[in-house]
């Protein structure tokens, strides 16, 4: 089968099945915390314009909605239009 020049199919590399499972796990707590923590505490990521700073000064309160909607987000592949 000869691809079109303009499809890069053929670039990338093929995954084992060890590595579909692996992105296919369950987002823990543990992850989520640390993805937060992994951002610049001044920085926005998004435009509600909410720093991560906030996330990571009040993990006690907002820790189970943050990765209740994580969960969601990666369950549903679908992040809500007023999220984004």
């Amino acid at each position: 089968m000869t691809l079109p020049p303009w499809s890069y199919a053929s670039t990338f590399p093929h995954l084992s099945g060890f590595d579909i499972q692996k992105l296919m796990h369950h987002i823990t707590e543990d992850e989520v915390r640390k993805a937060i923590w992994d951002m610049d505490p001044l920085k926005a990521p998004g435009v509600d314009g909410v720093r991560a700073m906030f996330y990571q000064k009040n993990w006690g309160v907002v820790r189970t909605n943050v990765v209740e909607f994580v969960h969601f987000c990666f369950e549903t592949q679908h992040v809500p239009i007023n999220m984004s």
